[in-house]
């Protein structure tokens, strides 16, 4: 989950691997935030048990001798975001009757990922031919003004192919994935981030 989560955001934050994200003054705390206050919460376990596990998984991703690329973590991120992020999302809306703002944001971070570029990079995804058709003809629509950011949104969370069902149904998710969009787009995924 912590993986999944992090990926896009970082990538899209200008970073390349997971240990420069985790010490990263802004990333770091979004990564800690969410799963601290995001994941842990979703988890029926002893929460001494738990934050001991995340702190291992911390220590880990902040290993000196592991060089773990994003963009190798990246591949196949639909379907990785559908087992490993989704579950959470949905426990925590039942659990907290709102939804897990950084969750929501590394959703957000996804869809902008599979433009395919950063700014003027050219962003190397890697996902199954499918998904990755869907992408190119949804930016490529938007790139010709033909839609905006609301119906790459829309046509994104009700593709029940990538999700096993229509998440537009989960209430606010719609707008305020397309809202953090709309904000990644115009000002930057860090200051995003920041702004959490």
């Amino acid at each position: 989950g912590p993986h999944t989560i992090m990926t896009p955001v970082a990538y899209l934050s200008g970073i390349e691997y997971v240990r420069d994200a985790v010490e990263h003054p802004i990333l770091g705390n979004f990564i800690l935030n969410t799963l601290f206050n995001e994941i842990i919460p979703t988890i029926d376990l002893p929460e001494d048990e738990l934050k001991s596990f995340a702190n291992e998984v911390l220590n880990r991703f902040r290993n000196p001798f592991i060089k773990h690329a994003l963009m190798s973590i990246s591949l196949n991120s639909v379907s990785k975001f559908k087992a490993r992020v989704l579950p959470t999302l949905k426990t925590y809306v039942i659990a907290k009757n709102k939804l897990p703002q950084q969750i929501v944001v590394s959703l957000a971070a996804l869809i902008v990922f599979y433009s395919g570029r950063n700014g003027d990079k050219i962003i190397q995804v890697q996902d199954n031919a499918e998904i990755m058709e869907f992408f190119k003809t949804i930016w490529n629509n938007y790139d010709n003004k033909k839609i905006g950011t609301s119906e790459i949104v829309h046509e994104t969370l009700k593709n029940t192919n990538f999700w096993g069902e229509d998440i537009t149904e989960i209430e606010g998710l719609e707008l305020q994935t397309k809202n953090y969009i709309d904000k990644i787009l115009k000002n930057g995924m860090l200051a995003v981030v920041e702004s959490l």
